[in-house]
């Protein structure tokens, strides 16, 4: 495994935020604003733990389930999309703040938050 943190940034994932963008664009457009959160919210989430914040897959996938039964809920007893939107926000940040305390922190601020990333990663790397 190679020593990479801090933020992150592909072709792939460049372009999946111009798809989605454009996407909720087009449904801005057709006042489609409940599908245009659908879009944005796990999209724009995704990307601050994938290629910011580095969060691990489990908190991703928890997320994931979490998002699914709230905006499903929401579709079906009619809750006001901000509040489904704002609470996932506050999982999501939740999850930021608890990868940001673990030892193996390699997000975005990773020196600052954790100076000695490169010696847990040098005793924890399994292909040396």
């Amino acid at each position: 495994m190679q020593f990479n943190p801090g933020f992150r940034l592909s072709i792939i994932d460049m372009s999946f935020l111009i798809v989605t963008t454009m996407m909720a664009m087009l449904l801005y457009m057709q006042a489609q604003y409940f599908l245009m959160v659908v879009v944005l919210t796990p999209s724009l989430q995704f990307f601050l733990f994938c290629n910011v914040f580095r969060v691990r897959r489990l908190f991703e996938l928890i997320w994931a389930a979490l998002y699914l039964i709230i905006f499903t809920a929401t579709f079906h007893i009619e809750l006001n999309p901000i509040v489904s939107t704002t609470i996932m926000v506050v999982i999501g940040l939740i999850f930021i703040g608890l990868e940001m305390r673990q030892p193996d922190y390699h997000g975005i601020f990773w020196q600052r938050i954790n100076p000695e990333l490169p010696q847990w990663f040098e005793q924890h790397d399994k292909s040396v």
